[in-house]
């Protein structure tokens, strides 16, 4: 950009690449805006290695300085004048008008004389004040140590617009309130001026300090940071609030109370705001005018709450927009804080966390000042990385008409333009000039148009999390050092949130929303639970509410309690744990069902499992009862043998405890059976009181009938054991209420899932239940009815050969089905392996609705997939595109049926590749994937679609503002008990199979975790980050293998046979010190004399090449291969290895780095000849493609779709997918025929450019001139 203004404004003339030259106008006029190189904007301009003393070319040209007020007093004082200085000095205009000289005179008054500010009013005939004078005094007191001229100016209209309502108002006039109220016209300045500096006071870094961070270039990357941090939080400061009311007389208090001494006080904290602020007199008289200074805000009802802001507002009708929304004392100040900006003409900039409430209070606000009149004020921009300038001026035209169209209706409402997470768009300039400059592209706007900006915060990941990222494989096209997405020095992809720098002159008008109090929170909750109670979505009372808001608080408190990307939490989470748990309370029959079916399959087995908890009981009855026994079971005698065990909790009729633990007993009637009863409490340890009865659904068991106990006899019970039953202490067999099954169930898909460490979430969060939601079996029992849930889905699939059942694949699809049902957003996050692409697959094979095979997945939805490839490459249009498609989709099917039973799923595959795409395609999904129902005075801009399935499979956790908006699955690396239970799974039924294997299972688990690690340490992976280059998939393929020798040979694998399995899947990596072949070979036990037999033949690269290419292989369906080499020497050794098979000519497509073979379109084209090879049976050579490999997954993860006896695979890139046809011969089981597709690449370029869920889908081969 210097450049060209260097060649415009020095050498006065342009040229093209084509040699085509524009002149300079000579009579053209030419003004440069440059900020001062010291500034927030050089600094964050500045390039990694770029020296902060670089020469720049607009020193050259005459200058006009223009400095902050400091610097201008400086001058005034010095007597200097601004023509020998070549800077401008404080405004005359400024300086006359009536707001700063009211301003100064109270100010100064106050200061010299308070005593007179009683019987003081604004008088403009005084003799106005010399600029240095002024200056002096409005620095001083505006709050701000080195304040800029807009925040003086912001801090002058306030100020004013407070004064001249006091000198207004008949409460400020002594002359009629000074018998009753002396001293409250000085008690009301002064007040004023404190919150003049509440509302001037900037939340983020001052510049001076932002200056001193960034002076030098050697600074560290968190100093360019430091200039966006907030310094002062909403919730750490006070915010005491008199506001006039439109009336101009009558007043509001709201947020400070004021102690007997005079004192201003923190309602909240209690500390002191300032000493003195009143007298005891006035006190008094303010009292007497039923003026209380004591009475908590909280304690209104709702209806006072939005009367005191019409008061404010000077709305005529009080009216509820969202009966949902809970108004604190917290959002009424931040709300009547908005309102106030407006009328003072002070730019609304609000930074806080994703989901902390900021759409809803606007949303609130606007819809408040309707007065529930059908009016639209409100236009809502979601700004993201791909919002331009055009769309910004669109919005605001339309914004601009709307305010119009209100005008000349009328109605004294503001029209509001709401940019949400503006920061998030390189144009961020024109916001800049929106909000600042009241204008666009230089034309004036409206002044009945308001805006407001929210921003997300700027904040960098942990070091360990920056690492967790880079070792995922972000970024690998362009390396960290690399990258040109910066915000200073630091890339945007190690920012928790993927943010452009604001310009300087917004700055200071941010400030800090804050965030929701738990206590806040926990209203709000309930408010989400009761809505779906009081609609008889659920069955219950209030008991029933306050039990399910008591566990989704609780774990939400858990959540915020983690340091990683599961502490981003909201209400969102709230909402849709409330959805989710209502879709399992609705299909609780079909899984209860299915559930009983499989119990009973167990019971043919002999499994039967009500004897044998009759068994576990009945010795019990016989024998002393251990300490830990918490239930009575009184037995009644029944026809035919049978009897049923009723389960009670003992009951404190008092129902009252002493808090100083004072013995009260209990009467209780037992039967003759006591002294069995007493023997047990002798044993118990103290519990906690229970006031409830809670009486268990009855269980029917049929055996020999056991002793009867009659309630007869008494029984004295002290406090300690009142609580005795316990709902966490209750058997895990126990049955519970579909309510709380459904509970339970929601936990699992909106919280557990997300964790990495699941069993502490379940132990804290087991203790928060009640009644009515008993949880029998406590922590252990959440866990159960999950995994039973899951494995009951799975029960229902059917999956091809060689498909484990583990737990990885039963919960992904166990989270897609769930979250496609309900249209949720899902982020499903793993490692290479994760079985996240496969149970995509198997989830779009199964939910066919009417014609799936399964009778539970016949009552789901009937769904298709849309596959969006994402990469460096995408494009925000792309995404959007494929929302556009899938929404078309969607309601043209359910149109057919005239039903909801239709549902379109966007899947974006390795959907953090798109993160290091410098248009930033991603943030495009924040609008789409919210769900807000917008109210009838919300006009939402942008493309609106109808709501469709969502799911991003991504090798890392992608930022907080993205996931909040759907369900995160957070799929860890699997232990050794899991990849044994994998490992079994491979083998099917097939117990033969397992018979032969299964003494390598564990040795193998063991030698590939022993792998798994030690590559970690190798310096050559992980300066490349590819410190997982052998992952999960190399060892799922060598069980694979194992198990097709077992099944082909009919005996176990020998030693040559598992030798070259290993070295098919563990090869293609040289360094001295590892040896991954040997690792596994150690673990399973190789014995010496196998490797000291002359006779064996050393199996090299080129011999596990030629076997990987045999159409008569018994290693099975084996994977593609990645040959590494050097100058692409292997090339001409493949050709005739695949000639001396009676091969075809193999068809090579060969990349380059020319720019044109980098092109979308060139890339397309080599997708169709891969495409064309696939149809037709041909082996296709991929070399420097490195572009293209991204559009391959689906194809190299080997799982093909059928229709019509044919099988099927999606290519392409971006939403440009095509269904490709494998050819028959393409792959058959046990046998690999005629085409292959190979891949060959440089060593280098693997080990530094290649990613590694291409690394891990490949079997890797190095070959070179030596190892053949």
């Amino acid at each position: 950009f210097e450049t060209l203004l260097f060649n415009l404004l020095i050498l006065g003339e342009l040229t093209d690449d084509c040699g085509r030259v524009w002149r300079r106008n000579s009579h053209d006029l030419y003004i440069l805006e440059i900020t001062n190189p010291t500034s927030i904007v050089r600094i964050l301009s500045r390039r990694p290695n770029e020296s902060s003393e670089a020469c720049r070319f607009d020193e050259l040209l005459p200058q006009i300085r223009c400095s902050l007020p400091k610097d201008t007093l400086f001058s005034l004082r010095r007597k200097s004048t601004a023509k020998e200085t070549n800077r401008p000095s404080f405004d005359e205009k400024e300086l006359e008008s009536d707001e700063v000289q009211r301003v100064w005179q109270y100010l100064q008054l106050i200061k010299e004389e308070p005593e007179l500010i009683q019987q003081f009013y604004y008088d403009p005939n005084v003799k106005r004040t010399s600029p240095a004078e002024c200056l002096k005094t409005l620095i001083r007191n505006c709050g701000v140590k080195n304040p800029s001229w807009s925040e003086l100016r912001y801090f002058v209209n306030f100020l004013n617009y407070q004064l001249r309502d006091c000198e207004e108002s008949t409460f400020c006039n002594t002359s009629l309130v000074e018998d009753t109220l002396e001293g409250f016209r000085k008690f009301v300045v002064n007040f004023m001026i404190i919150m003049s500096k509440d509302f001037s006071m900037r939340s983020l870094t001052d510049i001076d300090t932002s200056q001193t961070h960034g002076a030098s270039a050697d600074s560290k990357e968190g100093d360019d940071i430091v200039p966006f941090r907030l310094r002062r939080r909403w919730e750490e400061t006070p915010h005491p609030y008199i506001f006039f009311n439109p009336d101009h007389d009558t007043m509001t208090f709201l947020g400070f109370r004021v102690d007997q001494e005079g004192n201003l006080l923190d309602p909240q904290t209690r500390k002191i705001i300032q000493e003195g602020i009143m007298t005891r007199h006035l006190r008094t008289g303010l009292y007497v005018q039923k003026v209380d200074l004591e009475n908590s805000f909280e304690s209104y009802s709702k209806f006072q709450k939005i009367e005191l802001l019409c008061a404010v507002m000077g709305i005529n009708y009080g009216h509820d927009p969202d009966d949902s929304y809970e108004l604190t004392g917290d959002n009424v100040k931040k709300i009547l804080a908005i309102y106030m900006r407006f009328r003072c003409n002070i730019p609304v900039i609000i930074m806080g966390e994703t989901g902390c409430g900021k759409t809803k209070l606007i949303r609130y606000l606007c819809g408040l000042q309707t007065e529930g009149v059908r009016q639209r004020n409100m236009l809502l921009m979601k700004i993201h990385g791909g919002t331009t300038y055009k769309d910004i001026e669109k919005n605001v035209l339309q914004a601009e008409a709307m305010a119009i169209n209100n005008k000349h209706e009328g109605t004294n409402i503001d029209t509001v333009l709401f940019f949400d997470e503006a920061n998030t768009t390189e144009a961020l300039g024109m916001i800049k000039e929106i909000m600042v400059d009241r204008r666009c592209n230089g034309r004036p706007l409206s002044d009945s148009l308001k805006f407001i900006v929210a921003c997300n915060p700027y904040r960098k990941h942990t070091d360990e999390m920056i690492q967790k990222l880079e070792s995922a494989g972000l970024g690998y096209h362009v390396t960290a050092e690399e990258t040109a997405e910066r915000l200073g020095k630091i890339p945007l992809r190690q920012l928790v949130y993927r943010v452009h720098a604001i310009p300087e002159s917004m700055c200071s008008l941010v400030w800090d929303f804050g965030q929701l109090n738990p206590e806040v929170e926990e209203l709000y909750t309930q408010q989400i639970v009761r809505r779906y109670v009081a609609q008889g979505r659920l069955p219950g009372d209030e008991n029933l509410v306050s039990a399910i808001a008591s566990v989704l608080a609780a774990s939400q408190r858990f959540m915020r309690e983690k340091k990683d990307e599961c502490s981003f939490v909201s209400l969102r989470d709230v909402k849709r744990a409330m959805e989710v748990m209502l879709w399992f309370h609705e299909h609780f029959q079909h899984f209860s069902s299915l559930m009983q079916e499989k119990e009973s399959d167990n019971e043919d087995d002999g499994e039967n499992e009500d004897e044998t908890e009759f068994h576990v009981l009945q010795p019990n009855l016989k024998e002393e009862p251990p300490a830990s026994v918490d239930e009575l079971s009184v037995l009644k005698e029944e026809e035919h043998a049978s009897f049923k065990v009723e389960r009670r909790k003992l009951i404190d009729y008092s129902g009252r405890f002493n808090p100083l633990k004072e013995e009260v007993t209990v009467k209780r009637e037992i039967d003759e059976g006591s002294t069995w009863f007493k023997s047990i409490l002798k044993r118990i340890p103290h519990a906690a009181p229970r006031k409830e009865r809670v009486i268990l659904p009855e269980e029917t068991h049929t055996d020999s009938k056991p002793p009867r106990f009659d309630l007869s006899n008494t029984l004295e019970l002290e406090e300690s054991y009142s609580g005795l039953f316990l709902e966490e202490n209750g058997d895990v067999n126990d049955r519970i209420d579909p309510v709380t099954w459904s509970l339970i169930l929601a936990l699992g898909v909106c919280y557990q899932a997300r964790l990495t460490e699941r069993e502490e979430y379940r132990e804290a969060i087991a203790k928060s239940f009640q009644p009515p939601c008993r949880l029998p079996g406590g922590a252990e029992r959440i866990e159960r009815e999950i995994s039973r849930c899951q494995e009951t889905l799975m029960g229902e699939l059917e999956l091809g050969p060689n498909i484990a059942r583990n737990e990885a694949l039963s919960e992904n699809v166990f989270m897609m089905v769930v979250c496609i049902e309900l249209r949720i957003p899902l982020f499903v996050v793993g490692k290479p392996g994760s079985s996240k692409s496969l149970a995509k697959t198997v989830v779009a094979d199964n939910m066919q609705g009417a014609r799936s095979r399964s009778d539970l997945f016949k009552k789901f939805k009937q769904i298709q997939l849309v596959s969006y490839q994402c990469s460096p490459q995408s494009t925000p249009e792309g995404i959007l595109a494929t929302f556009k498609q899938c929404s078309e989709l969607q309601e043209s099917k359910n149109e057919q049926t005239t039903s909801d039973t239709f549902a379109s799923v966007v899947v974006l595959d390795e959907v953090g590749l798109a993160e290091d795409s410098p248009k930033m395609p991603l943030k495009t999904l924040h609008p789409l994937l919210d769900d807000d129902q917008n109210d009838e005075f919300v006009i939402q801009s942008g493309k609106s679609f109808t709501r469709v399935a969502f799911i991003g499979l991504s090798n890392w956790a992608l930022d907080p503002a993205k996931m909040n908006r759907g369900i995160m699955l957070c799929r860890n690396e699997p232990d050794g008990d899991e990849l044994e239970a994998t490992a079994r799974g491979i083998c099917g039924c097939n117990e033969d199979i397992l018979t032969h294997i299964e003494h390598l299972i564990s040795p193998l688990v063991r030698g590939y975790k022993d792998l798994y690690a030690k590559q970690k340490t190798l310096k050559k992976l992980t300066e490349g980050k590819k410190d997982e280059f052998f992952g999960l998939r190399d060892f799922y393929s060598l069980i694979k293998m194992i198990v097709c020798i077992a099944k082909e040979q009919q005996r176990r694998p020998n030693w040559e046979e598992l030798e070259q399995t290993i070295k098919r899947n563990f090869s293609g990596l040289l360094e001295e010190d590892f040896n991954p072949v040997r690792i596994l070979m150690d673990h399973i036990g190789f014995p010496e004399e196998y490797f000291q037999d002359e006779e064996r033949t050393e199996v090299d690269s080129l011999d596990l090449i030629r076997a990987s290419l045999n159409r008569e292989s018994v290693m099975g369906d084996g994977r593609y291969l990645l040959i590494m080499t050097e100058n692409f020497a292997a090339l001409p050794r493949i050709k005739q290895l695949l000639l001396e098979q009676d091969e075809e000519e193999p068809y090579v497509i060969f990349g380059s780095g020319f720019p044109k073979d980098q092109l979308f379109t060139q890339v397309c084209r080599n997708i169709n000849r891969v495409k064309m090879c696939m149809e037709t049976g041909r082996t296709v050579i991929l070399l420097n493609l490195e572009n293209l490999y991204e559009s391959l997954y689906d194809a190299l993860n080997q799982y093909y779709v059928s229709f019509g006896g044919e099988k099927y695979v999606d290519l392409g890139l971006g939403n440009n997918r095509v269904k490709c046809r494998v050819h028959r011969n393409f792959r058959t089981v046990a046998i690999i025929l005629f085409n292959r597709l190979i891949v060959i690449a440089e060593k280098d370029v693997v080990y530094n450019k290649f990613p590694i869920p291409l690394i891990n889908r490949l079997e890797k081969h190095f070959l070179v001139m030596s190892s053949g």
